[in-house]
């Protein structure tokens, strides 16, 4: 008997760490798999959320650059510049030698009836469009006094 006065318990049996019997227990693997799908069901939406506000975001800035290069360009070579929309849903500028603007995959532009015209003392034509995306939409106007792109929604 120790000092204490207590008895002492008997050491715990312990698994061989090879050979025969060693490994883990099906229960032990079952629960770490439940664990395991417990924090995959959790993570897996907001991983989902976080990725389509990101081809929002992604979206907004190439539609925005694109007005704001046509802009720009019409301003700064004195000459109207027309953005058009592709069948391949990619945005282009009529009078540059500028790559398309492309949008993020499965977003697409809801475009106004005609193109919008950029002019040489910095207005347009005006419009209205939206940004479509799988579970998202923004929509835009143009200013057609001061050509400013503006998202509404």
């Amino acid at each position: 008997m120790p000092a204490t006065g207590k008895t002492a318990l008997p050491p715990l049996p312990m698994r061989p760490m090879h050979g025969e019997g060693a490994g883990f227990t099906l229960l032990e693997l079952l629960v770490t798999l439940a664990i395991m799908a417990l924090v995959a069901g959790i993570a897996f939406p907001a991983l989902q959320n976080r990725i389509a506000r990101h081809a929002q975001t992604e979206a907004r800035g190439a539609v925005a650059l694109a007005f704001a290069l046509a802009r720009s360009d019409a301003i700064a070579n004195s000459v109207a510049t027309r953005l058009s929309l592709t069948q391949a849903g990619e945005i282009v500028e009529s009078t540059s030698d500028r790559e398309p603007v492309s949008l993020p995959k499965g977003v697409h532009l809801d475009w106004p009836e005609s193109d919008v015209i950029f002019y040489s003392d910095g207005t347009s034509n005006g419009g209205n469009g939206s940004i479509l995306g799988p579970t998202f939409s923004s929509a835009f106007t143009v200013d057609p006094a001061s050509a400013k792109l503006v998202f509404t929604s």
